[in-house]
């Protein structure tokens, strides 16, 4: 996987997280892995929050009365459900619109997820007409789940801030971000994350 992240970053404006090393990403695994265990990993509060999704995901089950179903994308979607709970603070229905169109996108993204192995390999490659190793379907579609399904949330989040809305991994790592803006004693790398990710 790791080809991919390489890729992902030379052919598209993809900076944040991905890319980072050293300092700033020493800065963020701390923040990231505090802001964890303040949401419960670890602890109870999310094998709560995957209980609740598992009785869903029986539920849906048991009301298909023996009918044919798709379990590859049930499972799929309980468990994206799980970590849009922790990161955005909201569960979708398996039958959502956004949320369906997005695990389709993101089946395409690990489907085509070899294709910068080979590119990384051979990085003359990259020239050639066309879309041969559907890199650039693989870009376009990370940078479709980037602006069109995780933006959103945070710019949402960022026009809650105000009121202190922290039950998210997103609304925590906002206030990270202000808290380490107004501090003398904050990490420099925090503040750039989630902003330059969205870009």
């Amino acid at each position: 996987m790791q080809h991919c992240v390489r890729v992902v970053i030379e052919f598209s404006s993809f900076t944040g997280v991905i890319d980072t090393s050293g300092p700033v990403w020493k800065a963020q695994r701390k923040v990231a892995i505090e802001i964890l265990r303040e949401l419960g990993m670890g602890k109870n509060v999310l094998a709560v929050k995957i209980e609740e999704e598992v009785k869903e995901y029986i539920r849906v089950i048991s009301e298909s009365q023996g009918q044919p179903l798709d379990l590859k994308h049930l499972t799929q979607a309980s468990v994206s459900n799980n970590m849009c709970s922790i990161l955005f603070g909201k569960r979708f229905e398996y039958d959502d619109d956004v949320f369906g169109n997005n695990l389709r996108l993101m089946d395409a993204i690990a489907h085509d997820a070899g294709a910068g192995s080979t590119v990384t390999s051979m990085p003359l490659l990259r020239h050639l007409p066309g879309d041969y190793f559907k890199l650039k379907r693989f870009v376009d579609n990370m940078r479709l789940v980037l602006h069109k399904f995780i933006k959103p949330f945070v710019d949402e989040h960022y026009r809650r801030s105000e009121e202190g809305s922290e039950d998210d991994f997103i609304g925590a790592y906002i206030r990270e971000i202000h808290h380490h803006r107004n501090s003398q004693s904050g990490s420099p790398h925090i503040n750039v994350t989630l902003p330059e990710t969205m870009k």
